[in-house]
């Protein structure tokens, strides 16, 4: 998470930024404005999953539980695809055509899709107007952060649905699902490829892998703490 941020100063100064990855351990993340301090089927947020690590993201959006899943970051400047909606368009975009490549039966598009609005605990429990979706339910969830001129948009594609491990109750993750309940065998590298270079297609550029910038890393390292405290964590 503290990457991902540290990733807008490249934004900033008019550059894009995209990388894959995996959690090792599994964990629930959870939304930059998220509140904590309520109860969620009687029980406190801050309890509601002893022993697992719970971390939370700069962007927005609700819980999501992350195991076996293709996670993606993406920074681009605020304006450069014509502002925060156009972005989660051009980006989801990528992403669908990516899956389809791989065999995936997504479907339809939406025609005018927005970013989600959803008052909901947990990322999957719904889809929102402009989501990912096979058979109506939700194969990808993104969110977003906008930020001194240049945006963040995460995304988790799900290899496998444990999404009700994100839940207080165990109940969630209802209008999710994964690539394994629908038969399609994939690799996460597979994914990664193929979302590179339908992206790298999409903004006219080469989102080749690369070694992160010294001054990244560095202002990386200056925003671990931050990330790791319980004060963000648990701030709301």
């Amino acid at each position: 998470m503290a990457l991902d941020e540290a990733a807008m100063e490249m934004g900033r100064d008019g550059g894009f930024a995209v990388r894959t990855y995996r959690w090792d351990p599994a964990c629930v993340s959870l939304g930059r404005n998220q509140p904590t301090g309520g109860s969620l089927g009687g029980r406190p947020l801050e309890s509601y999953r002893p022993g697992l690590d719970v971390v939370r993201r700069p962007t927005g959006g609700r819980s999501v539980f992350h195991g076996p899943e293709l996670t993606y970051a993406f920074v681009t400047p605020e304006r450069a695809l014509g502002g925060p909606r156009a972005i989660y368009a051009t980006v989801h975009a990528a992403v669908a055509s990516a899956l389809r490549r791989l065999g995936v039966p997504l479907d339809p598009p939406v025609a005018d899709p927005v970013s989600p609005t959803l008052d909901l605990h947990e990322c999957f429990i719904a889809p929102a107007p402009g989501e990912i979706t096979v058979r109506g339910r939700k194969l990808v969830g993104s969110a977003q952060w906008r930020h001194r001129g240049a945006v963040l948009q995460h995304g988790s594609v799900l290899f496998s649905n444990l999404q009700s491990r994100a839940s207080a109750t165990g109940t969630g993750g209802s209008g999710a699902i994964a690539l394994d309940e629908l038969g399609v065998d994939v690799s996460y590298e597979a994914v990664h490829e193929a979302f590179v270079a339908e992206l790298s297609h999409d903004l006219g550029v080469d989102a080749a892998e690369a070694d992160v910038p010294a001054e990244i890393e560095c202002l990386a390292e200056a925003l671990e703490e931050r990330y790791a405290s319980e004060e963000w964590t648990w701030r709301r």
